[in-house]
């Protein structure tokens, strides 16, 4: 018998970008990451800075699939500068 197909969702919905950090037109790069829930047989996709600070869970169960570090803050500012490093990579 076949195993059943996975299932993508969202566990938060992305973040919006900050027009004015990043105007209309302009580059934004945010890192993503995913999870997966074996139990739901769930990928759960969230923004790389919120599982930073808040871990990421399934949306169907709440199971704990990554736990955020004890301290975000190296961690959070290493992600912003490779964020802004892609996007100025984009713009050359």
């Amino acid at each position: 018998m076949a195993e059943p197909d996975w299932t993508d969702l969202w566990a938060v919905d992305p973040d919006r970008a900050d027009p004015d950090e990043y105007p209309p037109g302009e580059p934004y790069v945010q890192q993503f990451v995913w999870a997966a829930c074996g139990r739901c047989r769930v990928r759960s996709h969230a923004p790389r800075r919120r599982v930073l600070l808040a871990g990421l869970a399934c949306p169907r169960c709440g199971a704990t699939l990554l736990a955020p570090p004890p301290d975000a803050s190296a961690a959070l500012l290493a992600l912003m500068r490779e964020e802004d490093a892609c996007a100025a990579d984009i713009e050359r």
